[in-house]
């Protein structure tokens, strides 16, 4: 797991004092006022100090120790910010989407594997997940009717509507669908 988290990134600088307009990555703005320190690496060798949060529309404003003026702020623009995990506030039950990136996607009731998550489209409506099948993406709805269990170590479990795999993908008569889930063996 990844010990620094993406964040936010900065898109550009806003007023006088050289603070820094955020697209956020992360749940809320409540969480990086939470945070002391952010990085900017994915290391932690880089931390900055954090003087002020907060919203100016649905944008983020970061007032950061040692930057005055726009200028200053003007250096830290298109970075990435990353948060020590430790530092993020993570509820029962939930899990960051750095460690859902890569997790097999299983159906529930039979233990076939349709693919592996390859990213989370967060929308309006509800998130889509992107599933990478042997013959391409597959978007399935973040919503409980077809995600029936997450965790991490183990899998995505799935119940998704007929074809939502194997039709959309693999009905191409060059195909014999998706992979059957193998069982672990100790």
């Amino acid at each position: 797991m990844k010990s620094y988290l993406e964040i936010a990134k900065i898109i550009n600088t806003h007023g006088i004092r050289g603070d820094l307009k955020l697209d956020l990555w992360c749940d809320s703005p409540d969480t990086v006022k939470k945070i002391k320190t952010l990085y900017l690496d994915d290391a932690g060798k880089q931390p900055i100090s954090i003087s002020d949060v907060r919203m100016h529309g649905r944008f983020c404003l970061l007032r950061i120790k040692g930057v005055e003026n726009p200028e200053d702020g003007a250096r830290y623009k298109e970075r990435v910010l990353y948060a020590a995990r430790e530092d993020i506030p993570l509820a029962d039950g939930d899990f960051f989407i750095a460690d859902m990136i890569g997790t097999p996607v299983i159906d529930a009731d039979n233990g076939t594997k349709y693919g592996t998550l390859t990213n989370i489209i967060e929308n309006p409506a509800n998130d889509l997940y992107e599933v990478r099948t042997k013959k391409g993406p597959v978007y399935l709805p973040a919503v409980k009717q077809f995600i029936i269990r997450l965790d991490p170590q183990t899998g995505i479990y799935v119940r998704p509507i007929p074809g939502m795999f194997t039709e959309a993908v693999w009905n191409d008569g060059k195909s014999d669908g998706p992979e059957p889930h193998e069982e672990e063996t100790t």
